[in-house]
């Protein structure tokens, strides 16, 4: 009996000595895992780090964003366009004073209008326009066989250099003068085309219509703010 129950301790022996290897393998495991959430910490660390520079790189796109917006806003041109016209025939005096064209029908226009006295047209913005008229011309004169006429851009009254365009007629012919300028104006200027000629019988002439042709303009006008 003696030898049986020593045997039995034993082998509890044995067991708690199986129990303490197991114990410490699952106090390695422990040990193990402890380190792996360390390590799992640093990450969510580093990751936590990277977001917060991912944010700070956001809210530099957001002030970037907002710049461009606010530079975008800065750089929207006034939207600035006109068609005008005239359905009076006007006669081109051969002396030194000339005449400038006059306008009765604005077709179209945005940011600019035919001024008090017909004579020239403003603009409300200042800008760089590309400015395009045409002249519908002839010769009344029964005396010499050909004449000529120039037109030329006037800006609040004042003749722009180099501007000029000659157009040379005989009696038995019509044409049309067109001619485009790019200029720059300031707001609240004025813009007008003057005509003179050295010869007489010289007219910017004007059709109504009738029921094959809408009327001829003796001058048309356009503009459009283009920078």
């Amino acid at each position: 009996m003696v030898g049986g129950r020593l045997n039995s301790l034993e082998s509890k022996a044995t067991l708690n000595q199986e129990a303490i290897v197991i114990l410490n393998d699952q106090v390695d495991n422990l040990e193990i895992r402890t380190t792996v959430n360390e390590e799992a910490i640093t990450n969510l660390s580093l990751r936590t780090d990277n977001l917060e520079i991912r944010t700070t790189i956001n809210e530099e796109a957001i002030t970037n964003l907002s710049l461009r917006t606010d530079y975008l806003e800065t750089i929207v041109l006034p939207v600035v366009y006109g068609s005008f016209s005239s359905t009076e025939t006007q006669p081109i005096p051969a002396d030194n004073s000339g005449i400038i064209m006059s306008y009765d029908t604005t077709d179209i226009a945005q940011g600019c209008s035919i001024t008090a006295l017909n004579k020239s047209i403003t603009v409300n913005a200042t800008g760089v326009y590309r400015i395009l008229f045409s002249i519908q011309a002839d010769r009344t004169d029964n005396g010499a066989n050909t004449g000529s006429f120039f037109a030329f851009p006037l800006i609040d009254g004042n003749i722009v250099p180099n501007s000029a365009t000659q157009m040379l007629l005989t009696k038995t012919e019509q044409v049309v003068m067109t001619v485009e300028f790019i200029l720059s104006l300031l707001a609240g200027q004025n813009i007008s085309i003057k005509c003179y000629s050295a010869t007489s019988g010289q007219r910017a002439i004007a059709y109504v219509s009738n029921g094959n042709h809408p009327a001829v303009p003796s001058i048309i006008l356009t503009l459009n703010r283009i920078g």
